[in-house]
């Protein structure tokens, strides 16, 4: 069987983040911009290079944010749009993406460090985006 590599990353990434959790007893809704063609084939490309986690693959639901779903066929709207499937309800995915224009503006002053400074000043950024988020929370 000839399996199409160009999900070999996310495929060994999605494995990866299931190795590290114990899934088996909860429901795995997996929001993806390309859900859509990743599923597909996703049981036969997890089947012959990640077997052992068919069984969270098979049980996964996938599903395509709100504002990334529009540019997609009509069928992936009613098959993948977070707001046609049950307890799912109507999300903004790109919510999560938010950050990473932040982020960006970390290159120009890390790019010069050396690898353990860089990571501790990433690390740093990444919590204080997030206790900003933390304490608007309730606003």
């Amino acid at each position: 069987m000839l399996i199409n590599a160009s999900y070999a990353y996310t495929d060994y990434a999605l494995a990866l983040a299931f190795s590290r959790r114990h899934l088996d007893e909860i429901d795995i809704d997996i929001s993806y911009d390309s859900a859509c063609s990743f599923d597909v084939k996703a049981k036969d490309r997890f089947t012959a290079k990640h077997p052992d986690k068919l069984h969270l693959i098979q049980k996964a639901r996938f599903s395509i944010d709100a504002l990334h779903v529009i540019d997609h066929k009509d069928l992936c709207m009613y098959f993948y749009s977070a707001a046609y499937q049950v307890g799912s309800g109507h999300f903004h995915g790109s919510g999560t993406e938010q950050y990473w224009s932040e982020n960006n503006q970390m290159a120009g002053q890390t790019k010069q460090m050396n690898s353990g400074n860089r990571h501790d000043k990433i690390i740093e950024h990444h919590n204080y985006w997030n206790w900003k988020k933390t304490t608007r929370t309730g606003e």
